[in-house]
């Protein structure tokens, strides 16, 4: 991960990633730092706690997402589309990451590798007492339906 932590390229200093690069290194650290761990499995509670901690209480999303834009949702997330930016929002449960900071680590990865489709941070949402990260990403209109045998081939590689 260290090269990801030391990545300076073009899209990142064009503000992609920078928040999404600061709390998963702000995670990082805690953990490394914390006197719980040395006691218990560091769980995502806490780390909750570190995120909003670190974030602030302004770091809960006063954006408006219009549920009335709902696109589509699977078990990790739900996607609405914000049509005067042409972006979508992405209200992401973690539900597939052992703890948040896998996670912020996995957009890292996303925006390294597919810079154009890069996720931007835009905060935390509670509902119902359980933590939602907010992303949004550039809306991408499909023009063809995927080819899965191709994409099977491609991943032989």
């Amino acid at each position: 991960m260290d090269g990801l932590q030391n990545n300076n390229s073009e899209k990142d200093n064009n503000g992609f990633g920078k928040s999404i690069k600061a709390i998963a290194l702000h995670l990082s650290r805690s953990k490394r730092t914390s006197k719980e761990i040395e006691t218990a499995i560091f769980n995502r509670e806490q780390e909750e706690r570190i995120l909003i901690d670190f974030l602030g209480n302004n770091a809960f999303c006063t954006e408006n997402i219009d549920k009335n834009n709902y696109i589509a949702e699977g078990t990790e997330q739900k996607v609405y589309f914000s049509e005067s930016k042409n972006t979508v929002f992405k209200v992401n449960s973690g539900v597939f990451y052992v703890c948040w900071e896998d996670y912020f680590y996995s957009l890292l990865l996303h925006n390294f590798f597919f810079a154009d489709t890069a996720y931007y941070f835009v905060g935390l949402k509670k509902e119902n007492e359980k933590l939602f990260v907010v992303v949004e990403q550039v809306f991408v209109k499909i023009t063809e339906p995927t080819n899965l045998e191709k994409v099977k081939n491609i991943c032989k590689l």
